[in-house]
Parts: C-alpha cells; sequence; structure tokens
C-alpha cells in the first residue's frame, strides 16, 4: 500500500496489488478514514462501529468473492431503477467479475459494497441529496438510519427484506411505483420519480388522521384509519407558493 497525494496522504490510502488466498478481512483498513479504490473514495468511518462488532470479517465477501449475502445485494441494488434511483450512483465501480478479486482488492470490495448498501438505503428511505440541494437548504427533518443496525441486520434477515422494510408504506408511494413500471413516457417517467422522491422525504407516520393535498387536482383529501373521510376542492396559489 503507498501514500496518496500530500493533502490527503493521512485520510485516503491506495491499495497494492492484491494477494491472492487472503480472506476478506478489513481490519488492516481499520486505522484510515478513507481509502481510495479504483477511482473510488470508500469512508470508513461511518463503517468503523460495524466491523468492530464483526471483529472486521466481512460478510459481503469470502476467500472466493462474493458471498450469498454479497450476490443478494447487488441483485437489489440492480433493481433501483424500480424505485426511481439509478444502481450505478451505488455500483458505478464495480468490477465485471468480482469473484477474480482477492487479497487487499478483495477487502476494499467488502468495504465498497457496504458504503453502497448504505447510501442506497439512506437515498431509499430518506430521500436524496444533491450538490444543489443539501441538508442545510431542507426544512423537513432527514429520517436517519443506524449504520450498524441496518447491516447488522442486512447480515441476519437478508437484504431484500430490509430494503422492502425501508420504501415508504403509503399506499400512494405503491402506487407510483406501479406506473413507473408501466410507463416509457420520459415526461411521465421524470414527474412520477420526482413524486415518489417526494414521498421518501415526508414522515414515515402521516399519523392516523391527516390531510393530502392534490395541487394538480385542486383537490384536498383528509384520511383518517386508512380511508378518505372527506374530499373537497381546493384553491392553489401562484407557483411560487
Amino acid at each position: 500500500m503507498h501514500k496518496s497525494i500530500a493533502a490527503l496522504s493521512a485520510l485516503i490510502f491506495c491499495l497494492a496489488a492484491a494477494t491472492p488466498g487472503q480472506a476478506a478481512n478489513v481490519l488492516k483498513f481499520a486505522a484510515a478514514q478513507a481509502i481510495n479504490w479504483r477511482g473510488e473514495v470508500i469512508n470508513i468511518e461511518p463503517l468503523s462501529g460495524f466491523y468492530k462488532r464483526q471483529f472486521f470479517k466481512g460478510i459481503w465477501t469470502g476467500n472466493k468473492g462474493l458471498s450469498r449475502r454479497g450476490e443478494e445485494l447487488i441483485a437489489v441494488i440492480g433493481t433501483a431503477g424500480a424505485d426511481g434511483l439509478d444502481q450505478r450512483d451505488y455500483l458505478g465501480a464495480l468490477p465485471a467479475d468480482p469473484a477474480s478479486l482477492a487479497g487487499d482488492d478483495l477487502s476494499a470490495l467488502e468495504l465498497y459494497l457496504s458504503q453502497a448498501a448504505l447510501h442506497f438505503s439512506r437515498d431509499l428511505f430518506a430521500g436524496r441529496t444533491t450538490p444543489s440541494i443539501s441538508e442545510p437548504d431542507i426544512v423537513i427533518a432527514r429520517k436517519q438510519l443506524d449504520t450498524v443496525a441496518l447491516l447488522g441486520s442486512m447480515n441476519k434477515n437478508g437484504v431484500t427484506s430490509v430494503i422492502d422494510q425501508l420504501r415508504p408504506a403509503q399506499r400512494q408511494y405503491r402506487a407510483l411505483r406501479d406506473l413507473l413500471a408501466r410507463t416509457d413516457d420520459p415526461a411521465k417517467r421524470r414527474k412520477i420519480i420526482v413524486n415518489m422522491e417526494r414521498w421518501r422525504w415526508l414522515p414515515r407516520d402521516l399519523g392516523d388522521t391527516h390531510v393530502l393535498v392534490n395541487v394538480a387536482a385542486f383537490e384536498m383529501l383528509t384520511e383518517s384509519g386508512g380511508k378518505t373521510i372527506d374530499r373537497r376542492k381546493v384553491i392553489v396559489g401562484e407557483e411560487f407558493h
């Protein structure tokens, strides 16, 4: 392993060539804040608590490449498009043949997949932030995930079941997800994806009784106990409002 450029030498480490036969154990990189692998910066700090509990043993990888959980994770993230997300945002640096990796590369793959699992889960559960829309610009409190609990649950219960629980539970989100699968029109898909993202930002529990306003339809619904108890027309203000 060699040091990266001077300004980042204390934080980011580049990986040396893999040594065949070494197990996927991330202990070697536990002291680093980040590593640079295949042009991708992997932040170690958010993952360190989980791997300390694991005694630095991998869950996505083993001596021969991907584990069963690793294969499941890649398959689940591969369906990100069904939720209006792009799998390339999470697995863009994944090599074509992960089974060929060994040594340091295999350990880095382990960390890379944990980071991918965390980012995908957060985006699906709490909505995305971008350079143009960052945390200080948002007045809705962003929902938080416990990294240790998340990765531990994926290891124990499976990635599919955990991801299913992270999606918004409201029927409107499920309806949008179904609609996205049934349309090829780019403009309609964009509108659906934007509205799915809005649902991800909302609280998980809207309360037993709550009000929903359909701006496009100039309509307000009051729902209680999962049923619509009142429906009426409303006046929608200027676009700015």
